[in-house]
């Protein structure tokens, strides 16, 4: 009897085949050792020793601010200005210096990094022995060995490895984001080979490398064999990393590697690992975000899979403390042991590709040694046993519960798929126990007895077909599909448990006979095809199948993602989910993490799948809007509408309308839509500031399409992070990184590009009037030129020259006065140029370092003490200079020490310090008191609810 068990998957991400044409052939165990740049050196440094001062120098002045101070420095040269050109050349040389060090600093950084790598020491095989060379070393064509617990150092097809089931096992955490176990397969002919023994004269042909992790195709020629296809089941990904084998052998076929490469808040707490900036050229940004993208799963969730609801034959239970209960009545657990139900559990225990860890294992082959069951320990000891009796060989109750306890009443599965684990092991907490693969052979334990299944194929989910079936040896559905709806409300993960029985000449015919085959002879990475040839020949056997029941997977909620959204929702910030869910499911997680509101009016586009169905429903959402009293609209849209909208001539009013929503949810999206959205509304009329945030490598097109990528670093890998501009490690930093620090960088750089404006007039205001005094036209006038700043709205920037001019003139005209009146040399010696300017100089240092002070909103000891000794260091530098006898721009000596001794000119910097900056004072505190009164006067925004799934 043959027994087809599938996995309907209702969420899903998707990917692309390659269809490239460009192949290389690559002769296995001959590296290639002519072509440098095909070595297995990587690079992510920016600079050579050699070139980094041109290129650190033509980067840094590509800078529009730095290329406008190097202007002005050589017209400050070029012409006689009345100010010294050092006065433009040291801030902008010791700026552009102390990028360079930086820049050069991190650079070296990389350097170090990239040389640690390169010189670490992997195992080759050459000619069947075993040699250590370093990392960098690795050609296309060389034959590596990588033991369990190392990292892959370059992509490998599979050869060989530990045992003779032709397996190995890998994580791929630092690539893809997923901490749970991978199978590679080592092509069929080759199973059993150790390195001393593999066929000489075997020729990959493959095509050249591609940006999707997910997609390789290529052919192995063995001498006096058919040639095989290559697929990624063959592929080991430099960077993953081999566990549960104790090697595996595989030839190089793509080498080296090139990238172009903050707070105790944002630390993670389980793990400490702090946020990372992986740019410093994006923070003003921060502050300007409009909408923001987000991932669903392990960005808004946790990713940690709890089953929580099933359905068998129309009757809906829920798991409590370890307990089956029928949620129509909960005074008693039901009998887990029942036909329908047991089988059900079966099914879960037996269709998957979870592991048992080698550990657990070992233990158990230890274990059943001391029983003496025979078949068992066979089974353990790696010996193949073939059995069609479903019900094997017994062993007691006492004894397999002392197997169990030995490990902690748990066995760690290891999965590559997070529900594939909580349903094995919610089937191990009702006594339904897998315990085990060897080969072909599946070792369950049910109750007290044991059972073995061969296990004949295992048809992979991909997210065309969205499910996965699994060939073993050894009632309603309509109930059903109404329980998959209750639990997909609840915000759980739904998956469809069907089987068949499938004739044995039936599947001879598909899995060995012409139909199959021809097809995979034909499969390879220039022909897409034949890869649709052979998912048709696996719908051949998922035909006519039986619905049995469903599960429901929990996925946890974040920590303070309500309170983070809602934040950034009263910030006016717009948060768009983009998920590959189910719109039921989508829509309850976004209820549960406030994204949505329960009274927000819903605008759906679901299902759309022509343009007259699409026009009509952009005319009723565009209608919507246009309604007077429209408030908190949400827009729900699903992959097969959003496939109508994206690249065609709806996209404008698509567009018009999800611009207007305050939340928008897209549902069952691959990752090439998410990064088209992003693109379709950062390239929209409004052109708004956008950013994006997901964990996984299907999040890295949206992370990078965004004006600001940020990526998670949680417990599934590295990849999003590594690409994205920032890395943090919750989705809850977001809110302090935007709305705290995104705000003030914002502030202080508007403050600072304007402050730098505002004492350049004070300085050249007061230049000018001095110009136009009747006794002073012997000096030439100062010619300042300022240019807008994008960063600065014309009322701000109007205000601080308003500041600007009326500070020059209280500074300039109390001066003269003073002067005039002979009220500052108090010793009878006449007053020069040079006593005028020392004392306008003065008060304007005094002045424009006591006003930033003013309009600083965040005091630190190092700002107060940057502001308190720009003023002490003024005066020291004058008081040393005054004691000089120098003959070049004039005789100053004694000028600035008569100023000090003089109780009139500390009397006038009383008067002008009070008189230009009390108005500011009084300017800013009725400001601030105006824009309280403003946000007490808003709209008082709706009680958010937070529940949990």
């Amino acid at each position: 009897m043959i027994v087809v068990v599938k996995l309907h998957g209702l969420d899903s991400w998707g990917n692309k085949v390659s269809a490239t044409t460009q192949t290389r052939q690559i002769d296995v165990g001959s590296p290639v050792e002519g072509e440098k740049k095909k070595h297995n050196k990587i690079k992510t440094s920016k600079y050579t020793l050699l070139w980094f001062l041109p290129k650190n120098l033509s980067e840094q002045f590509r800078r529009i601010v730095n290329f406008y101070f190097l202007i002005v420095t050589i017209i400050s040269i070029v012409i006689d200005s009345p100010v010294s050109p050092f006065t433009s050349i040291l801030p902008l040389s010791f700026v552009v210096l102390v990028t360079a060090v930086k820049q050069g600093y991190e650079d070296w950084l990389r350097h170090k990094a990239d040389n640690k790598v390169n010189n670490q020491i992997v195992e080759i095989v050459h000619k069947g022995v075993i040699n250590e060379v370093r990392n960098s070393s690795i050609a296309p064509g060389t034959l590596v060995r990588v033991r369990r617990g190392k990292e892959v150092p370059a992509d490998l097809v599979l050869l060989c490895s530990a045992g003779d089931k032709g397996k190995c096992y890998v994580t791929t955490a630092n690539l893809d984001g997923e901490t749970n176990l991978k199978t590679l397969r080592v092509p069929p002919p080759l199973v059993g080979f150790t390195p001393d023994i593999l066929p000489h004269g075997m020729k990959i042909e493959v095509p050249h490398p591609v940006a999707d992790l997910y997609t390789f195709y290529g052919r192995l020629e063995i001498p006096y064999k058919d040639s095989l296809v290559l697929t990624p089941d063959h592929l080991m990904l430099r960077g993953s990393r081999v566990k549960n084998t104790e090697w595996a052998i595989g030839c190089a076929v793509y080498t080296g590697s090139l990238f172009i490469a903050w707070d105790e808040d944002l630390r993670c707490e389980e793990t400490g690992r702090p946020a990372a900036a992986n740019t410093s050229d994006l923070n003003e940004e921060l502050g300007q975000v409009e909408v923001l993208f987000s991932d669903k799963t392990g960005t808004l969730t946790k990713n940690l899979m709890v089953f929580k609801a099933c359905s068998i034959k129309g009757q809906m239970y829920e798991e409590k403390e370890s307990k089956l209960y029928d949620v129509e009545r909960f005074d008693e657990p039901v009998d887990v042991f029942q036909t329908d139900i047991k089988f059900f559990f079966k099914i879960l225990a037996l269709c998957h590709s979870v592991q048992v860890s080698n550990e657990d294992m070992k233990k158990l082959s230890a274990r059943l040694s001391v029983t003496g069951n025979m078949q068992l320990m066979s089974f353990f000891k790696r010996k193949k046993i073939k059995t069609n009796n479903t019900n094997g060989s017994v062993v007691d109750n006492v004894t397999w519960n002392s197997i169990i306890n030995e490990n902690g009443n748990k066995i760690d599965y290891q999965a590559s798929s997070p529900d594939e684990k909580a349903l094995v092991e919610v089937a191990e907490r009702f006594d339904i126990t897998f315990l085990g693969e060897e080969g072909n052979d599946l070792l369950l334990k049910v109750g007290e007895h044991t059972e073995m299944y061969e296990r004949l194929q295992i048809i992979e989910f991909t997210s065309e077909r969205k499910r996965m079936s699994v060939i073993l040896r050894d009632r309603d559905g309509k109930e059903t599909d109404r329980d998959i709806n209750i639990f997909a409300n609840k915000g759980l993960r739904t998956l469809a448990i069907a089987y068949r029985e499938v004739p044995e000449d039936e599947y001879e015919k598909v899995a060995e006979g012409k139909i199959f085959s021809s097809a995979i002879k034909r499969l390879d990475g220039k022909n897409a095809e034949s890869l649709q040839q052979v998912t048709q020949q696996y719908r051949a056997l998922e035909r006519h199948l039986t619905l049995i029941g469903a599960t429901g997977v929990e996925d946890c909620l974040q920590d303070n993602v309500a309170d983070t959204l809602a934040s950034l929702r009263a910030a006016g910030v717009k948060t768009w989910v983009l998920t590959g869910d189910k719109v039921e499911t989508a829509i309850n997680v976004a209820q549960s993490c406030a994204h949505i509101s329960e009274n927000d009016r819903r605008m759906f586009m679901i299902g759309v799948e022509d343009n007259t169905t699409l026009q009509a429903h952009i005319d009723e959402c565009s209608r919507i809007i246009s309604e007077p009293s429209y408030r908190d609209l949400t827009l729900v849209v699903d992959g097969t509408s959003m496939t109508q909208v994206l690249d065609t001539e709806y996209a404008p009013a698509f567009v018009n309308i999800a611009i207007k929503c305050h939340a928008v949810l897209c549902c069952r999206l691959s990752p090439i839509q998410k990064a088209k959205i992003v693109k379709l509304i950062k390239e929209s009329s409004e052109r708004p500031i956008t950013a994006a945030i997901g964990d996984g490598a299907n999040d890295i097109s949206m992370i990078q399409e965004a004006h600001v990528g940020f990526g998670i670093l949680g417990r599934e890998g590295h990849q999003a992070g590594r690409s994205a501009d920032f890395a943090i490690t919750k989705f809850s930093m977001i809110k302090k990184i935007l709305l705290v620090m995104g705000h003030w960088y914002n502030q202080r750089l508007a403050t600072l590009i304007q402050y730098f404006f505002y004492k350049n007039l004070v300085l050249g205001n007061i230049m000018c009037r001095y110009c136009f005094s009747p006794s002073q036209n012997s000096n030439p006038p100062l010619y300042s030129s300022i240019k807008k700043n994008k960063l600065m709205s014309w009322p701000y920037f109007v205000s601080w020259c308003v500041a600007a001019t009326y500070h020059s003139l209280v500074i300039y005209w109390f001066s003269y006065l003073a002067f005039k009146n002979s009220v500052i040399n108090l010793d009878g010696k006449p007053v020069d140029l040079w006593c005028y300017g020392a004392v306008t100089f003065h008060l304007l240092t005094v002045i424009v370092n006591l006003k930033l002070w003013l309009h600083a909103r965040y005091h630190t000891l190092l700002f107060v003490l940057s502001v308190v000794l720009s003023i002490i260091i003024y005066m020291f530098f004058n008081t040393a200079y005054s004691f000089m006898y120098l003959q070049i721009d004039g005789d100053v000596l004694g000028t600035y020490i008569r100023l000090l001794s003089s109780p009139g000119f500390w009397f006038l910097n009383l008067v002008v310090v009070v008189g230009c900056l009390l108005p500011d004072f009084f300017v800013r505190i009725i400001s601030e008191r105006l824009i309280r009164t403003r946000i007490m006067k808003r709209p008082t925004e709706p009680t958010v609810f937070v529940t949990s799934l």
